[in-house]
């Protein structure tokens, strides 16, 4: 398992001036059929932690699949079902976890890439 070093996009200004930076953060090799759920530092300061605003949270499986979001709908006739998402941001980490019994809880995720992209303002 291998925290990627975060990688940082333009930012963009809004209506009142404040900066706001977009940031995409890495987790190597989760266990997503062992572990449900799963932490990765931000490396925000306090402050900036309480802006977060995620945009998306994808999984790159090692099985060769595509790229998939980890809110995928687990049933199309109950949108309520999705397989994940984000949990909580708190002041060092951004907190995921994905469904039991659902679609990233079997082995084609045994060995999965996370990618959390999120802006903040800085």
């Amino acid at each position: 398992m291998e925290v990627n070093n975060p990688q940082y996009f333009d930012h963009i200004l809004d209506d009142d001036g404040n900066k706001w930076k977009r940031k995409q953060i890495s987790y190597l090799g989760w266990d997503m059929n062992m572990l449900p759920a799963m932490s990765v530092a931000h490396g925000l300061t306090v402050a900036q932690s309480k802006t977060v605003s995620i945009e998306s949270v994808m999984i790159l499986p090692k099985a060769g699949t595509p790229y998939e979001s980890l809110s995928y709908f687990q049933n199309l006739n109950d949108p309520d079902l999705l397989g994940g998402g984000v949990k909580y941001v708190n002041d060092t980490h951004i907190f995921v976890e994905r469904r039991g019994g659902g679609h990233f809880d079997d082995a084609a995720h045994d060995n999965s890439d996370l990618y959390i992209t999120f802006w903040y303002k800085e």
